[in-house]
């Protein structure tokens, strides 16, 4: 027996995220609704932060920064072998083909902020693809060192 999957919620992250579409399914910008529970795609998606940014002095500009990340599943597989470590192992992760610099403009600041402090520069992902996850681009640890997850 297969063991349930995470709800939309913890798929979907955060209440900032986009809403799900009337067919219960994902909306990718430029694309239709995808059925979260099915798709095995990478996919660009847009994603909500809350930034704050401190000058010199300890003032802060704050604001809502939307930034193109990617989203989905990639098909993994391990084939049994004899040798140790006993499989060989294909787990891609869903990660950036290429990606751009962009800035952004906050649009709260303290009185008397530094000038710059209102400049928020970041990256976003231009492409989206299925590979093996490099750890000098990305995260690759997994779900399980979250601290945030309950019952571990």
């Amino acid at each position: 027996m297969w063991a349930q999957g995470p709800s939309q919620d913890e798929i979907l992250g955060e209440e900032l995220s986009p809403p799900l579409s009337e067919e219960d399914g994902l909306t990718i910008l430029g694309t239709g609704p995808l059925d979260i529970a099915t798709t095995l795609n990478c996919h660009r998606r847009l994603y909500s932060y809350r930034v704050t940014k401190t000058d010199s002095a300890g003032k802060k500009c704050w604001g809502q920064v939307n930034v193109m990340s990617c989203w989905g599943r990639c098909d993994s597989n391990e084939i049994p072998d004899f040798r140790f470590p006993y499989k060989k192992s294909h787990h891609p992760v869903c990660i950036f083909g290429s990606r751009k610099p962009n800035v952004a403009t906050l649009d709260n600041c303290d009185p008397d902020v530094e000038p710059g402090t209102n400049r928020y520069e970041y990256q976003e992902a231009e492409s989206c693809h299925c590979s093996v996850c490099k750890s000098s681009e990305a995260s690759c640890e997994g779900m399980r060192y979250r601290g945030v997850r309950s019952g571990y």
